[in-house]
């Protein structure tokens, strides 16, 4: 698949690690589901999304909420490969 001019971020992020391929080993998929962001971040997500919710963030916040949201896209991505892999080997082949 060619990228193109205008590829999103979320759509580079797709096609590196490609969750739709469940060829991770089980040690490794378990350690993927393991990773979260730290109690702080998410503290500070929920603070920018309610901010961003009424309106009143300002430049310097929406581009940390966008920071915040592209590392959760990229987890997520990371952990569906991670349980289609788990659910891979745990069918009888």
């Amino acid at each position: 698949m060619k990228a193109s001019a205008g590829a999103t971020e979320t759509e580079i992020w797709n096609r590196a690690i490609r969750p739709e391929v469940g060829d991770l080993s089980p040690a490794a998929a378990r350690e993927l589901l393991r990773l979260h962001l730290a109690k702080d971040d998410s503290e500070r997500v929920h603070e920018l999304s309610g901010k961003a919710n009424a309106g009143s963030l300002n430049a310097d916040e929406a581009q940390e909420l966008d920071y915040y949201l592209n590392v959760g896209r990229a987890l997520e991505f990371l952990k569906a490969k991670a349980r289609l892999s788990l659910r891979e080997t745990a069918t009888p082949a």
